[in-house]
């Protein structure tokens, strides 16, 4: 197991008139190679969770370890496990501050302890990992496009070797061709590198055709935790905390309902199309 969650709650500004509690008595295990949504309302928890994972906060009860190790255990280096949880927030180009591109990919990697050579390295190589191409390495980042920058952001984490990379809404301000390269490597990078993904995300269609497990916040608790296809059959129980299914969700259902024989677990549109075409074929 590479990381997990016991008991684990979060009260900002504890003892005071201003608490608040974002996260409530959550546990949860997260293995290798696994790709995760975490979805929920605004003001679910899903921002602090994440935060949890990566140890920028601290539980105010419960129990975080990661490869077995309770990380509030003496002479744990919690410094060490964030450089291995790599955390990208929403406009992460917004941090991007260097004057060219591999300089500024290089910078984590430079402060983890590698050699300037080393640090180049890596930073090339995370650069080429998600699609960035050579002619703009010397190139000023704030030259760059939207979705370019976002890639370089991303393998500015994936520079220092992380084995979790959290992404919180990644695609958030792109357009429908941008948003949908870089989660195509996110998902690349999971299945070559075995690295567990963790994806925030308000897109239901995202969520549908990328990950394989969905956690659902909603009030600071764990709501559900399942596949996606197990998630997503539960309509009513997302509807009810604020949230949608994929479209292609929804269509398949009102077609059952209408007396559409097939589609059950139908989450994607290629799945609903492929299945209209299948069961249209028979007639």
């Amino acid at each position: 197991m590479l990381m997990e969650l016991r008991d684990v709650s979060y009260t900002y500004s504890p003892d005071t008139s201003y608490a608040k509690t974002a996260v409530s008595h959550v546990s949860l295990s997260i293995e290798a190679g696994e790709f995760i949504a975490v979805i929920g309302h605004t003001g679910s928890g899903k921002s602090t969770l994440i935060q949890l994972l990566n140890a920028l906060l601290i539980p105010t009860e419960g129990q975080v370890f990661y490869h077995g190790r309770d990380i509030m255990e003496e002479g744990f280096d919690r410094r060490a496990m964030r450089t291995r949880i790599g955390l990208v927030f929403q406009y992460p180009e917004n941090q991007l501050f260097e004057e060219d591109v591999v300089k500024d990919v290089a910078f984590g990697p430079k402060n983890q302890g590698c050699t300037p050579e080393e640090a180049e390295k890596r930073a090339k190589e995370a650069l080429r990992a998600v699609g960035v191409e050579e002619k703009y390495d010397a190139q000023s980042p704030f030259e760059l496009s939207g979705g370019q920058k976002r890639r370089v952001a991303i393998a500015g984490v994936l520079a220092m070797d992380p084995e979790i990379l959290i992404l919180d809404e990644p695609t958030a301000g792109l357009d429908p061709m941008g948003r949908d390269a870089i989660l195509r490597e996110a998902k690349r990078l999971q299945k070559e590198r075995n690295i567990t993904v963790i994806l925030v995300s308000h897109s239901m269609e995202d969520v549908a055709a990328y990950a394989e497990r969905v956690l659902v916040m909603a009030d600071g608790a764990l709501l559900m935790d399942g596949t996606t296809r197990q998630v997503f059959h539960e309509r009513k129980i997302l509807e009810d905390t604020g949230l949608t299914v994929p479209e292609a969700a929804a269509l398949m259902q009102e077609l059952r309902e209408a007396g559409f024989p097939e589609g059950d677990d139908v989450i994607t549109v290629e799945e609903a199309r492929d299945e209209i075409l299948r069961v249209f074929g028979k007639l």
